[in-house]
Parts: structure tokens; sequence; C-alpha cells
């Protein structure tokens, strides 16, 4: 309906009401799904293949259109990946990967006005590849770190109506990098930004 050249710029901009209110409804019934199988213990990993620096590098450049299209020029996002690991292949669940790195990268944008976004990935010492996300955003009141990977859970804002979400984004993550064999943990600094991290085992293709 939006293609057609003889709606009035009233009903357009209804329409895109529809449209964004429907792809959120989308993803709180995916989550609500997720959250489902995770607890019934349905939700099967799938390890295949893949190279992590490529799956980031098209992350990278799907949020970079998306903050040119939430107007968020003034930030900076960044790839920092381990020259170790370089394009070797390693055994991952793909659109699991992918699912935390976007639920993470997508509440780094929505949280974050100015300064940077920084994903990267390096080697530990005992054979597990750490993630992190890490931005300059608002960040998280210490006494909210506790309870932030709970479920149906949000840090709390001043402006509610601006940050809305499901709150189960970050529950998912952690309990998907967990399914892994991995983890997930955050620091914070209200005012200052916040960084998530997560791991999945090193496992060569």
């Amino acid at each position: 309906m939006q293609k057609d050249g003889e709606l009035s710029e009233k009903v357009l901009e209804i329409l895109k009401i529809i449209g964004l209110s429907s792809e959120h409804l989308l993803v709180l019934m995916n989550d609500i799904l997720d959250e489902a199988k995770i607890e019934a213990g349905f939700l099967a990993i799938k390890p295949e293949p893949v190279s992590i620096k490529n799956m980031l590098y098209e992350t990278h450049i799907f949020f970079e259109k998306l903050m040119l299209k939430n107007k968020k020029e003034n930030i900076h996002i960044e790839i920092n990946f381990d020259q170790k690991l370089g394009v070797k292949l390693v055994m991952v669940d793909p659109v699991r990967l992918k699912q935390i790195l976007f639920n993470l990268l997508s509440n780094a944008v929505k949280f974050t006005h100015k300064g940077f976004i920084h994903i990267g990935y390096s080697l530990t010492y005992n054979d597990m590849i750490e993630f992190w996300v890490e931005d300059t955003g608002i960040g998280i009141p210490a006494e909210q770190l506790d309870t932030l990977f709970d479920r149906f859970q949000q840090a709390e804002h001043g402006d509610k109506k601006h940050y809305s979400g499901t709150g189960l984004g970050l529950n998912i993550s952690k309990n998907l990098s967990q399914l892994m064999g991995g983890d997930m943990t955050v620091k914070s600094t209200k005012g200052k930004g916040s960084t998530f991290y997560f791991t999945i085992p090193y496992v060569p293709a």
C-alpha cells in the first residue's frame, strides 16, 4: 500500500506507523517463542562452519545503515578482531550467534547518542572466543545490574516511552550463550556507557 503513489501524506504516515508496530509485534512474538523453547529445553543449537570475521563485517554494515536511518551519523561504529583467528572457520550456530550480536548492538544503538560503539572478539587463554559490544551510551545504574538479565527486566531510564522494549532480549541472549557453552556478563557506569561480554567455545571447523 505504501507504494501507491496516489495516497495522501496522512495515509502514508499511518501506514508507516502500522508497519513499525507490526515489526515490533513480530520481534515480541519471536522473543516469547524463543523464551518458551529455552524454558522447555526444545531450542536446539546447530553448529556449522562459520567465519566470525565475515559475520562481524556483515553485522557492521547492517548497523551502519541502521544508524543512518535513525539519524545517528555522529556515532562511530568500529570492529576489533583477533588476528590469531583471522578468517579461520569455527563451529558455531550462525543464527543464534547473530541473534545475540543483533540484540546487543540494537541496544547499543538505542541507548547511545554520541561517541562510539565497538564490537569485537578475541581468543582467550582457556580456548573460548570472547565477544564484546562496548558503547558510550547512557549506561546502567549499579543497583540494576544484578537483575538486568532477568526475564522481562529492563534498566529504568527517565524516558520509558523512548526506550521501550520487550525486556526479553538480554535474557534470551544470555541463555543462548550458555546453551552454546559460554556465558554473558556486563560492565556499566551510569552516564558513561556499557560493555557486554559473552563467550562461546573455540571449536575449529
